[in-house]
């Protein structure tokens, strides 16, 4: 706000102050360094939004949403993807309601 006009808002995630992108590599490095400083294992950036969806989806975000958060084309390519962990909390429902009823 301080820079008022002079800030390039083209929308990007990761930026200068002044709103100009950063280089992708320059984020992946600084999530690199953060991830070995934190003890946590190293994995590649783009898996954090794999990570993400999935801890979305098993939140309960329904599937558009999280299909729209991640910018994907359609909640059909979303099942696509992650189908596998929408199997697995219809499993996880099943034996919880089954538990519910007592059976």
């Amino acid at each position: 706000m301080a820079l008022g006009a002079a800030y390039a808002d083209d929308g990007w995630v990761f930026a200068h102050g002044d709103g100009r992108h950063l280089h992708p590599n320059v984020v992946t490095r600084l999530f690199q360094r953060l991830a070995v400083r934190s003890g946590l294992p190293r994995i590649r950036l783009h898996d954090v939004r794999h990570s993400a969806v999935t801890a979305m989806l098993n939140a309960g975000v329904h599937v558009k949403a999280v299909s729209e958060r991640v910018g994907h084309s359609s909640t059909t390519f979303t099942m696509d993807q992650y189908g596998r962990v929408i199997e697995e909390m219809e499993d996880q429902a099943a034996e919880q309601y089954a538990a519910a009823l007592d059976v």
